[in-house]
């Protein structure tokens, strides 16, 4: 009797522990479901919240590298315009040199044409002012350089005008197409003189009192006799344009408002050669 109820008893003992082990299986697998649940809970709420940083720091990234690269060029444009402006600085200040330096070996080799010439002042054309009232230049070349009224202009052999009044640093010459200029000149082989006067063109003038017009001939030269106070005797004034009119017109070798570059001489020193 005491054996049966003895194993009973442990029989009651293990069913009991069994028991226990069965809920506590039961309790953790049910913890852990919950636990999966809660996970997945939060991964709905986190997942959106990782997309959205993700996706703002790839933009981020972007614009960084754009940004860096937009001032990378940038620079690289900044400094090929500067580059730029220097080739250009210097490709205008090798054609100013070349131009200058073939205008002027032009003028000062016909100045070396003349003889017994004390002073030759090679002067630029600053300002041109030819209108209807009256006809001059403004030359780069005043007192400093030797430059006195009365002294005569001239381009490659040909008569541009008279200085009028002399600065410091520069001067003002009436051309020979001024309506107040009047020259003494001849055509061609001195038979035919007369007096050129401006009026106001910058192509040409004319000619007055003309010993014999009816010898005059087309492009004929017209040059100056050097018989009066102011201009030597040699230079060229124009080529003979006649057609209907009162007067027998002359056409400048240049327009004057073509001219650029002049010599300045003293007309004392042409007439002594």
């Amino acid at each position: 009797m005491k054996r049966k109820l003895k194993f009973l008893l442990y029989k009651i003992r293990y069913n009991f522990l069994a028991v226990i082990l069965f809920v506590a299986l039961v309790l953790a697998f049910t913890f852990w479901d919950m636990v999966y649940v809660l996970g997945c809970c939060t991964s709905l709420v986190v997942y959106p919240v990782l997309l959205l940083y993700q996706s703002g720091c790839d933009i981020y990234e972007s614009v960084r590298i754009t940004r860096n690269a937009r001032n990378e060029l940038a620079i690289q444009l900044l400094m090929i315009t500067e580059q730029r402006d220097k080739l250009l600085q210097k490709c205008v200040e090798l054609c100013s040199s070349m131009t200058y330096a073939t205008e002027v070996e032009m003028i000062q080799l016909s100045a070396s044409l003349y003889k017994n010439i004390d002073t030759i002042t090679t002067a630029r054309v600053m300002v041109k002012h030819c209108t209807e009232s009256e006809h001059f230049f403004l030359i780069d070349a005043g007192t400093t350089r030797g430059v006195k009224p009365d002294m005569v202009v001239v381009c490659n052999r040909m008569l541009l005008g008279k200085v009028m009044a002399s600065y410091p640093w520069y001067s003002k010459v009436l051309l020979i197409s001024d309506k107040q200029i009047k020259i003494p000149v001849f055509v061609e082989k001195e038979e035919i003189t007369a007096i050129y006067e401006g009026k106001n063109n910058e192509k040409e003038g004319r000619l007055i009192f003309v010993s014999h017009p009816e010898l005059v001939v087309d492009q004929e030269l017209v040059i100056s006799s050097g018989q009066g106070m102011i201009f030597p005797y040699g230079f060229a004034v124009g080529t003979v344009n006649k057609k209907n009119d009162e007067h027998i017109k002359v056409s400048f070798f240049s327009d004057m408002k073509d001219i650029r570059y002049c010599s300045v001489i003293t007309k004392q020193s042409v007439s002594n050669g």
